[in-house]
């Protein structure tokens, strides 16, 4: 989730306000996000526009696997 739209075609801000209100309450109610570095590297996305209360890792696979190494889940969203 980035601060600004200039990622996203201009039919999608919309959507991205709506969900970055839902990123900001979850923040609110102590969920933690994570954003892969390499995901935004391959997609060319500077790391400054990312929302400021993400953490940027640097593989999103990685860290994955030592949550799950610590007992965490993973419920997939497909």
């Amino acid at each position: 989730m980035t601060e600004t739209d200039k990622y996203i075609s201009a039919m999608d801000t919309g959507l991205k306000k709506i969900m970055h209100k839902r990123v900001h309450e979850l923040m609110d109610m102590g969920i933690r996000f994570q954003q892969c570095g390499l995901s935004l590297s391959n997609m060319k996305v500077d790391r400054a526009d990312v929302l400021h209360d993400i953490e940027i890792v640097k593989n999103g696979y990685v860290s994955l696997i030592a949550y799950q190494n610590k007992g965490y889940a993973l419920i997939p969203m497909d």
